[in-house]
Formats: structure tokens, sequence, C-alpha cells
């Protein structure tokens, strides 16, 4: 089932499937052995509704905010030096910028709730593919460069919000981690609304 994300898709298996049927048997122990490994839709699904399963669920959607976020940092360092067009690079120092209060904004919100990020599928997942992503644009021809990160910021932004909005949205247990998705969400779809009119822009400056 699982894609990879660049191509279009993410399973329930991709991003974190904290869901049903909570163990009695569940304990602070059992939580701390799974979260040891890497988490799967199956030991996700082991503490379910109760307050273990609350906390890795929550927990593992805050890790995944922060490696999005990360990734959006990591895109935009590794290009803007090479940027070109005024407006490619103003976009990049955006994205740097609003990320970086994005990251610290949730983690302090996280902090507060008593929240931890954890370790995922997902955001393994995500922190690989920026790798892959980033290497690409470090690779980009120095005539390129701008059209290639305008065009892979409208691919990272779309795949990053269908994943808030289908599959960490309803995972999210606690009001502040909702409150969390909901201000990535909104960040996101104007950042991919920008990164679509920067790469129309950018491709039919590059028309022949």
């Amino acid at each position: 089932m699982s894609t990879h994300w660049i191509t279009g898709k993410w399973s329930a298996a991709v991003l974190i499937a904290a869901g049903v049927g909570c163990s009695a048997a569940a304990s602070e122990a059992d939580l701390t052995a799974a979260l040891e490994r890497e988490p799967t839709a199956e030991s996700a699904a082991a503490f379910g509704s109760g307050e273990l399963g609350a906390r890795f669920a929550d927990g593992a959607v805050a890790g995944c905010l922060t490696a999005a976020n990360k990734g959006e940092i990591l895109q935009a360092e590794a290009v803007r030096d090479r940027l070109t067009d005024p407006a490619a690079r103003r976009y990049a120092e955006a994205m740097v910028e609003m990320h970086t209060d994005a990251l610290t904004t949730d983690k302090e919100a996280f902090a507060a709730a008593g929240i931890q990020a954890l370790p995922s599928l997902g955001a393994t997942v995500l922190t690989a593919d920026s790798a892959l992503i980033t290497k690409a644009l470090v690779k980009a021809p120095e005539a390129k460069v701008d059209l290639v990160y305008a065009e892979s910021q409208v691919v990272v932004h779309g795949r990053v919000l269908f994943a808030i909005e289908n599959e960490l949205a309803p995972k999210a247990r606690g009001e502040v981690t909702q409150a969390r998705l909901r201000a990535a969400r909104d960040m996101v779809k104007a950042h991919l609304e920008e990164a679509k009119a920067l790469y129309e822009t950018l491709k039919g400056n590059n028309a022949p």
C-alpha cells in the first residue's frame, strides 16, 4: 500500500495510524518499549483510545510536523544562495523564516501540553524524502535552479497538505495537537499557492 510521497499517495501505514482498541494491559513500560522501535500501524493501534494511545498519536503527529518543518528549511537553505530570481530568493528566505518560527512555536506548545515529538515511519519518510529533494536541488543546473526549486515546492507543499488533512488530522487527539495542525495546514496551503504562482511565472520566463 505504501508509495513514495513524491509520486502521489500517502497510505495509512506511511503516516501514523493510531486508532482502535486500547489493551487494558498496556503500560508505561509497553509504551517505552514500542517507542524504541519504529512505530507502525499495528504497534500504534495497540495503545488505541486510552491515555497512552493519545500520547502516542499526538507525539507521532508532533514528530511529523517537526520533520516537515525541518525539511522545508533544509531545502531552502540548500539553494537560496544559488537562486537568481528575486521572487524565488524571497520565497526561499520566507520558507526558512516561517518554518523556523513554526518549529519554535510547535516545540513550545507541545512542551507545555506534555507532548513529546516521537519518531515514526511518517517522520522517517518525510526526512528521507526531504533529503532526496535537497540532493536533487543541489544538483540542479544553474540555469534551471530557480524553476526546479519552485516546482519542488509545489510538489512538497501539495503532499504535506494532503498528509495533514487526510492522515494527520484524523489521528490527532489533543486540542493542542489539533490547533497546531490547523496552523500548519493554513501555512502550508498559503505556501502552496505562492509556490504555484512562482512556478508559473518562472516557467513563462524560461519558455523558448
